[in-house]
């Protein structure tokens, strides 16, 4: 898996946003950053977003507002990728340039709310219940006319910083990687966890992967992600764990287990730590 500059808006600066409607997830698991701001609601679909140092499990209804040159990418779970399943996404995108608005008018007192969005979403924010406003905004946007559709923009992104009603995802401490070896390097790290999460993942395997010693490569995960492997790899799995919590018969411990935990002790202790609450109160919040 490689990283990729993705361009979502025209070239020419005729059109100020991309609206787009996917009924089949696009640039799945590509990890990957763009000029753009990415406004995406799940209004049908359902599996982990990787925002930064950040993986969040996600399911229809959510909102997410990514930032500029934010890395991301999205794992939509398997029924929403098989070529003749029944199940079809249904996800609403919004991409446009921080100066959608013209520079001029984004220095304005007027617009200084959107500039404090713009600086928030670097860190990727998830609107999870979210409020009718925003539903309206992405029930509207697709049949609206070009001029409407930029209000409408400048709008909500002001009502966003007013209400606070989103929580972050990337760890304050984040260093955005640089568009270069680093993207490299870790994309075979990430590729790699992605593939083996739910298998025992030794340290000297992912260490290779990254062409680096052991120690050289802890340190040099801390420093870049913010945390260490085993807390990634630990959140990947509880990721895993809530959709199975949601849509899955499976007995707890069995889910313990199937997520790729060798004891139930550390499954329910990293599960409440990620999630906040325990593995058994989680799936009776979702009935």
């Amino acid at each position: 898996m490689r990283i990729h500059k993705l361009v979502h808006t025209p070239q020419e600066k005729t059109v100020a946003l991309s609206v787009r409607h996917d009924q089949k997830p696009q640039n799945h698991n590509i990890w990957h950053y763009h000029d753009e701001l990415e406004f995406i609601h799940i209004n049908r679909g359902s599996g982990s977003c990787f925002v930064g140092d950040s993986i969040q499990h996600f399911t229809s209804g959510d909102i997410f507002l990514i930032g500029s040159n934010t890395p991301h990418y999205w794992l939509f779970d398997d029924e929403y990728l098989q070529e003749n399943s029944y199940v079809i996404a249904d996800i609403r995108v919004v991409h446009f340039l921080p100066d959608f608005c013209s520079n001029d008018l984004l220095q304005l007192d007027e617009t200084k709310h959107i500039r404090k969005v713009y600086e928030t979403a670097r860190r990727g924010m998830l609107f999870h219940a979210p409020a009718p406003y925003l539903l309206q905004f992405f029930d509207n946007i697709g049949s609206q006319k070009p001029l409407n559709r930029f209000v409408s923009l400048l709008t909500v992104l002001d009502t966003i910083y007013t209400t606070q009603q989103y929580r972050l995802l990337a760890s304050s401490n984040y260093a955005n990687l640089q568009h270069t070896e680093d993207y490299q390097r870790m994309n075979k790290v990430l590729e790699y966890i992605r593939l083996h999460y739910r298998a025992t993942i030794k340290l000297q395997y992912v260490a290779h992967q990254a062409g680096m010693t052991t120690n050289s490569f802890c340190r040099y995960f801390k420093q870049k992600m913010g945390k260490t492997l085993i807390q990634l790899v630990h959140e990947l799995r509880i990721a895993h764990a809530c959709k199975l919590l949601e849509n899955n018969h499976l007995s707890i411990k069995e889910i313990c287990f199937e997520c790729g935990f060798q004891n139930f002790v550390s499954f329910h202790k990293s599960f409440k730590q990620i999630v906040g609450i325990p593995p058994n109160s989680y799936r009776l919040s979702k009935k």
